[in-house]
């Protein structure tokens, strides 16, 4: 799963921290866990979006990626965050996220930064991060 390795890629950049359950840490898949009301913890959040069609004799896919960044009161600890995701996906290209996972072709924001969504019902301010991939799929090379 496209964002499980990115996911684990964020925490081996030390920007979160990742647990494939879903137990513990800071970084989820397909979910937002709710907001304690008065926390400053920081909560990443990564979602699949779909993705643009692709050519079906073409070896790659161009899938799409949301991360939902969230964090306290104070609006500039989310956003340095974000923009810290941002920094590190944006240009991404010839290589893995993680050893064994997908070849990424290119990973480029769908924006020049961070989106600011607003705060949740408690206050705690929000920031949306949208990627375009370009990944090989094997798949496809294979039945050439």
């Amino acid at each position: 799963m496209l964002t499980a390795e990115i996911a684990q890629y964020i925490e081996d950049q030390t920007l979160g921290t990742f647990d494939a359950t879903g137990i513990t840490g800071n970084i989820f898949l397909e979910t937002l866990p709710d907001a304690e009301k008065q926390g400053s913890a920081i909560y990443i959040a990564l979602y699949s979006t779909g993705g643009y069609q692709s050519g079906g004799k073409l070896a790659y896919d161009d899938p799409t990626v949301q991360i939902i960044v969230r964090g306290g009161l104070n609006p500039l600890l989310a956003w340095s965050k974000a923009q810290s995701i941002y920094n590190l996906l944006h240009g991404f290209s010839q290589g893995q996220f993680m050893a064994g996972g997908q070849w990424i072709v290119n990973c480029q924001g769908m924006q020049s930064g961070p989106i600011n969504l607003g705060p949740d019902e408690n206050r705690q301010h929000r920031f949306s991060l949208n990627f375009h991939l370009h990944v090989q799929n094997l798949d496809s090379v294979e039945r050439e």
